[in-house]
């Protein structure tokens, strides 16, 4: 039996806010971690981003691989300004990334910044 308090409750769950559950970036000097994964400075083979046009709103990603494989890591997530400091610093070519990724709208702008040779 549906009681006007569970209706409520039904209705506050299906109409929350739902915000993704991003892993946390942590940057220490030799690398970097995000969630479980870790990926050390000295052992990125490619450094590439891209943006996604969600129409009200653009959505732009790194991918960043190693031995391990590609790791995508999304603007959005807590600890990217950390970690774009320190993707600069060891990476200079990523300077200025951002009018190379955002610029022109509607594109994505898949662009690569860095390749080991």
């Amino acid at each position: 039996m549906c009681t006007v308090e569970s209706l409520k409750r039904l209705k506050k769950w299906l109409f929350r806010e739902r915000q993704p559950t991003w892993p946390v970036i942590a940057v220490d000097a030799s690398g970097f971690s995000v969630g479980q994964r870790r990926v050390e400075w000295a052992d990125v083979h490619a450094i590439a981003a891209f943006k996604r046009d969600l129409i009200t709103f653009d959505d732009v990603w790194f991918r960043v691989e190693d031995a391990g494989g590609p790791l995508l890591i999304c603007e959005e997530q807590p600890g990217f300004a950390s970690w774009e400091v320190a993707l600069i610093e060891h990476f200079p070519s990523v300077a200025g990334w951002r009018e190379h990724v955002t610029q022109p709208a509607f594109a994505e702008n898949f662009i690569v910044f860095y390749r080991r040779t």
